[in-house]
Formats: C-alpha cells, structure tokens, sequence
C-alpha cells in the first residue's frame, strides 16, 4: 500500500469500492493491491498504483510491514509512502471512486483501514 504524502503534508487517500468480496469497503485507505506471481512487493506498489491512479511511482519508500487480521485473512500489508510531486489531479478518476486529501490529524473523522466517479476532494 502506498501512502501519497502532499507537499503541504495532507495525505492523499481512495475511497475503496463498496462491493461484495472487496476488503474493507467503504473505507479510505492508501493505494495498492496483491502481489502477482514472482513480484517483489515493491514492484507491486508500483504496479498498482499506476493501475488505480495512472501515476508512475518510481521510488516508494518503505514504511513498515505489518499483518491486517480485522476480517481473520491475516494478510500481510507492506506499507510504502511518496513525500510530494504529486497532487490531486493526477489521479485518473476513472479508475478510482474518489479520492481526497486529508490532514493526518483528520484521520480520526475518516472510515479508515491500514489496509469511480466522485470527484477528489481537499479538506
């Protein structure tokens, strides 16, 4: 999962699908996906955020590893951020159902979990 870090320090966020079989729907979360056969994670990262977003990640920084067992999977997240060069509208909102940036102090009012046509959004 990839964590985009705003140069003014906001956090820009996905509002996951709310669909049948999709973990943690509803929720904000960073962007990212699962690993495909002989990938390292990082090349994930990389992979799935220019699929979700249409952003070429050249250099995620890892951040931390950690095990997500909210719903029982225990699946292994890999967490990578991204400090600016980016902003809100290069995201390719149609791939994504909305995104936003939001200070990290805000993040307590979010649906969140560590772990397609709304508009982005700032607060």
């Amino acid at each position: 999962m990839l964590i985009m870090v705003m140069d003014d320090g906001r956090l820009l966020l996905h509002l996951r699908d709310d669909e049948p079989g999709i973990l943690h729907p509803g929720c904000w979360a960073g962007f990212g996906g699962t690993l495909e056969d002989g990938e390292s994670v990082e090349d994930a990262v990389r992979r799935e955020v220019e699929e979700e977003t249409g952003i070429r990640v050249d250099r995620p920084i890892f951040l931390c590893d950690e095990v997500d067992d909210i719903d029982g999977r225990g699946d292994r997240v890999a967490m990578f951020y991204l400090k600016g060069g980016v902003a809100p509208d290069d995201i390719d909102l149609a791939r994504v159902r909305a995104s936003d940036c939001i200070r990290p102090l805000s993040l307590g009012r979010c649906r969140c979990r560590h772990s397609s046509d709304a508009p982005s959004r700032i607060i």
